[in-house]
């Protein structure tokens, strides 16, 4: 979005623009994985940290997953990328409490890790 007045209705501030680019960059992301089928690949770390999952939350993931397989940016997973140290990946919560943790590779996506909020330490 560009700014062609100050003060107007239609300007906006630096943040806003950056906003909007940044919502315009997920929703391309979104769009292409649509187009396609994805795979989901599994590192060895997130094998090994889903298997600690309780019973309960394991059931709760099986299901985010295939939410996930058909819209990595369905709004009940909130979707979101990472900031600092792990900007490059993102997470969806599988509830209020657990996460999953991926990076996108192309049009597939490789899950890293899972669990409670300790897993962006």
């Amino acid at each position: 979005m560009a700014s062609w007045h100050h003060g107007g209705p239609f300007s906006f501030s630096r943040s806003q623009e950056n906003e909007a680019r940044r919502k315009t960059s997920d929703a391309t992301v979104s769009q292409k994985l649509a187009l396609t089928v994805m795979k989901i690949y599994y590192h060895p770390h997130f094998r090994r940290a889903y298997k600690s999952l309780p019973l309960s939350v394991k059931k709760r993931a099986e299901n985010r997953v295939e939410i996930f397989r058909e819209d990595p940016f369905d709004s009940r997973l909130r979707t979101h990328k990472l900031h600092g140290q792990l900007s490059h990946l993102w997470s969806f919560y599988i509830d209020s409490k657990y996460r999953i943790i991926f990076e996108f590779d192309e049009k597939d996506a490789i899950f890293l890790d899972t669990g409670d909020h300790d897993i962006y330490r």
